[in-house]
């Protein structure tokens, strides 16, 4: 009994020791995972060398309005990753959508889909699609919803006005193409007529109403991303760009219930600002990661800094990932207004410890002169 009297007192300092040393090692542990949390929300946006940019190849030539595409504006796959994958492109010309196959590196055109068939004395009038995205075996294509571009010379202000009036109404459409998992088909059709609902939802809300009557160049209602994410449509505008509170440059997303717009559910429509920096707006979303990638760039036709912002679907807040180099036609001696190529389509390819491979779109450029990069993530 002395004997085990005599050990218990060292065997408790010998316990408190050890307790206090775990202690220690516990708040050393989670002080270095505070330091590190804190040092990659402080750490700005990674950027992206041209020297890391992939370029990848098109076997023959996306569609455009005569001939080779110049105005790629929007793609989206029925999977998330691996290869091959069947995809849709949209040419912001055509009345049409354009399937494509991914291999690693490799762009495939395969067929077009009609998507709608307005027109204007004779002449058809295009969706002026802007954004591709895929759900639940559907691709959704959506149209700017904008007003045309003014005419230079105007000598009848009636056939002006009809002629704007006929953009509109095609431009102010969301397509939906079913996707066949099975066969790996989309649809050469819509199995419904396209939806008009969201140009309903921009009418209806106040904070659109003094840009509704104005193009693009004059920071008018202008829509170039589409995702789905979960069961709501986000739609990212890339006019008008408005103002908060303090002043500062907010880009509006629109968002809304998915099946508001073919099945006739509540809207539930919400409004975000997003601070995306002086005069940008958004350029494309992307699905991602439980939320939404956004490709944001000016608002006017300028040259100026691309980047790519992680955004979780919900608060106002966006963060900035990677400012995306400059891409400028080669045979072009200044770089001037024109010479630029803008990023205009983003697609995810995968994911890894080293961020996320994503293919960019370029507007102005041939087929789209698609590339890969990787930027950081988270």
């Amino acid at each position: 009994m002395k004997a085990a009297l005599a050990i218990r007192p060292k065997w408790r300092r010998a316990s408190a020791l050890s307790c206090l040393a775990l202690s220690c090692l516990v708040l050393a542990c989670l002080t270095l995972a505070c330091l590190t949390f804190a040092c990659l929300s402080l750490a700005g946006p990674v950027a992206v060398s041209p020297a890391l940019a992939d370029n990848w190849t098109v076997t023959g030539d996306l569609a455009g309005k005569g001939g080779a595409s110049k105005d790629m504006s929007g793609i989206a796959c029925a999977t998330a990753s691996g290869f091959p994958r069947t995809c849709l492109v949209i040419d912001d010309e055509l009345q049409a959508a354009q399937v494509v196959t991914l291999t690693d590196g490799k762009i495939i055109p395969g067929d077009l889909i009609p998507l709608i068939s307005d027109s204007f004395k004779g002449r058809p009038v295009e969706l002026d699609g802007e954004g591709v995205a895929f759900a639940e075996n559907y691709f959704y294509v959506i149209g700017s919803h904008g007003r045309p571009r003014r005419s230079k010379d105007v000598t009848d202000p009636a056939d002006e006005a009809a002629r704007i009036a006929a953009g509109l109404a095609a431009s102010s459409k969301l397509v939906r193409l079913t996707y066949d998992a099975a066969t790996g088909k989309i649809a050469t059709d819509p199995a419904v007529p396209p939806s008009t609902a969201l140009a309903r939802l921009i009418a209806a809300e106040s904070l659109f109403a003094p840009f509704t009557d104005r193009p693009l160049e004059e920071g008018g209602i202008t829509i170039e991303g589409v995702a789905v994410l979960g069961e709501r449509l986000f739609a990212g505008f890339r006019g008008p760009v408005v103002k908060d509170d303090s002043g500062k440059d907010r880009a509006v997303i629109l968002s809304a219930a998915l099946g508001h717009f073919f099945d006739g559910k509540p809207a539930d429509a919400k409004v975000h600002r997003l601070k995306l920096g002086p005069g940008r707006g958004v350029r494309d979303l992307a699905a991602f990661d439980g939320g939404v990638l956004v490709l944001a760039g000016p608002m006017q036709s300028v040259n100026g800094t691309y980047s790519v912002y992680w955004w979780n679907g919900v608060t106002d807040r966006a963060k900035r990932l990677a400012d995306l180099p400059d891409f400028f036609d080669t045979k072009q001696a200044s770089k001037k207004d024109g010479a630029q190529w803008k990023p205009e389509a983003l697609l995810p390819l995968g994911r890894n410890a080293n961020g996320v491979r994503v293919l960019l779109l370029l507007d102005s450029a041939k087929n789209g002169m698609p590339r890969s990069l990787r930027i950081a993530y988270p």
